[in-house]
């Protein structure tokens, strides 16, 4: 309960401001309460729409976006605008998957279905 608690200070600072107990949400008023209730999504879920890219998985670490690029046009005949291989931020290295922007989606499903 919140009659329970005791006040909690901390030592004030050269500017005068000291720390306080915090608030329950009922305390804080509005905002915090929630106003609708959730109401959960079972089944029924519609597809997205059908789209230009195409996730790859399992990519060599050592692929680079030109050789993979390369790899989809020669090897495969495929109409692709741009591609993108993610990397780690802290060491740079390959998460191993990347991404193909095709031309047109009817180029991303025919990859697809000759796959």
């Amino acid at each position: 309960m919140v009659a329970d608690r005791l006040p909690v200070h901390a030592p004030k600072s050269a500017g005068g401001a000291h720390w306080e107990r915090g608030r329950d949400a009922a305390e804080l008023g509005t905002g915090y309460e929630r106003q609708e209730p959730v109401t959960a999504r079972r089944g029924g879920k519609e597809p997205s729409a059908p789209s230009k890219d195409i996730i790859f998985i399992g990519l060599d670490p050592e692929l680079t976006e030109h050789e993979f690029m390369g790899y989809l046009i020669t090897d495969h005949s495929a109409q692709v605008e741009t591609v993108k291989i993610s990397y780690d931020r802290a060491t740079g290295k390959s998460k191993c998957f990347g991404f193909a922007n095709f031309v047109l989606q009817e180029d991303a499903e025919e990859f697809i279905a000759n796959k």
